[in-house]
C-alpha cells in the first residue's frame, strides 16, 4: 500500500511539472512574422546602413503591414502617404522581410531582404549584409 502511494504521488508529480510547462512560441518561421507585422502599426528605432546611423530619417514615419502585400507608410499631421511593396519569405529556414518601395526616395535605405535575427509580438531586429557592410533595421510595434 505504502508502495503505491509512492507511486501514485510521483505520478501526479510528474504530471503536474508537465502541465505547468508553457509551450514557448516558434518565432523563428515565416508564418509568425507575417501574423505580427500585420497587427497595428510599427515604427522605426534604428537604420543603420553602411555603417551610418540613418534613424532620424525615418522619424515619425509609421508603417502598416496589409494582408496584399502592400505596406503604407504616414506620418501624423500629413494627409498623403507612400506606398510599397512587403513579403517574408524562407531562406534556409530563415526568415527573410522584403521591402520595396521602388523610387521613393526616403524610403529606398528600406528596399532589402532583411534577414529577421530577433522578433517577438513587439519587436523585428533584422540584418542584411551587401559588400561587407551589414546593415540593421529595427521595427517596434507602437
Amino acid at each position: 500500500m505504502k508502495r503505491l502511494f509512492i507511486l501514485v504521488a510521483i505520478i501526479f508529480s510528474f504530471t503536474a511539472f508537465l502541465t505547468s510547462c508553457e509551450k514557448e512560441e516558434n518565432t523563428n518561421n515565416t508564418a509568425y512574422t507575417t501574423n505580427i507585422l500585420q497587427q497595428g502599426q510599427w515604427i522605426v528605432t534604428l537604420l543603420k546602413e553602411n555603417g551610418t546611423d540613418q534613424t532620424e530619417s525615418m522619424k515619425d514615419f509609421e508603417f502598416s503591414f496589409s494582408p496584399n502585400g502592400n505596406v503604407t507608410v504616414t506620418k501624423p499631421g500629413i494627409s498623403s502617404s507612400q506606398t510599397g511593396l512587403w513579403n517574408v519569405y524562407d531562406n534556409n529556414n530563415q526568415p527573410i522581410l522584403y521591402l520595396n518601395f521602388n523610387n521613393v526616395f526616403i524610403f529606398n535605405l528600406l528596399n532589402n531582404d532583411w534577414r529577421i535575427i530577433e522578433q517577438n509580438n513587439n519587436l523585428i531586429r533584422m540584418e542584411s549584409t551587401n559588400n561587407g557592410w551589414t546593415d540593421l533595421l529595427t521595427l517596434v510595434r507602437i
